[in-house]
């Protein structure tokens, strides 16, 4: 049933959509859910280990819900005040056959690292998401696939050397949402 995959949101929707009948490509699943985006947070320094004091995301905070909706499938998301009345919970939708997705939600090297980090190898695919979105791109807009693998080259700089590369991600992604806007027009 789990396919290996590379981002965790997409590859647990695809384990859950084939348990339900639903076999679809990963970067379907991401592109259909409108995946693709860029937030900045404010880590939690209390947390044990902490989080960096800040860090971003390459793709949209409503994802899930942004998948589900159009697929017709039901999202209901529940918070727990503790681990153990979660696990109780998860065991709970396992038994019944379910398949909860469960989010577990000088300080610049650890930023730096990462960062790099977020962009390459946690789950993103390479290149902050933008080298699977260009997959799905080559059949849902084909000319907008190459600006999108050159997004995904300017993050994967970005990301060796962390310094005044940030301008060529910057051209890179206006390059590709400048296209998108005018393909939409």
């Amino acid at each position: 049933m789990h396919r290996k995959g590379l981002h965790c949101g997409s590859t647990a929707l695809g384990d859950a959509l084939r348990a339900k009948g639903l076999d679809l490509p990963e970067e379907l699943i991401f592109g259909l859910g409108a995946g693709l985006g860029f937030s900045l947070h404010q880590g939690d320094t209390s947390l044990a280990p902490p989080q960096a004091r800040g860090f971003f995301v390459g793709r949209s905070a409503s994802f899930e819900r942004d998948l589900c909706q159009p697929l017709g499938a039901e999202l209901r998301e529940e918070r727990f005040a503790g681990a153990e009345e979660a696990w109780l919970r998860i065991e709970e939708l396992l038994a019944a056959g379910e398949l909860p997705l469960v989010y577990t939600v000088p300080d610049w090297p650890r930023i730096a690292r990462l960062s790099a980090q977020v962009i390459e190898v946690r789950g993103t695919g390479g290149g902050f998401f933008r080298r699977m979105y260009a997959r799905f791109l080559e059949a849902a807009a084909p000319a907008l696939a190459p600006l999108c693998e050159r997004a995904a080259g300017a993050w994967t700089s970005f990301a060796a050397n962390l310094d005044a590369r940030h301008a060529a991600c910057v051209q890179a992604e206006t390059a590709l949402w400048s296209r998108a806007i005018e393909l939409c027009a």
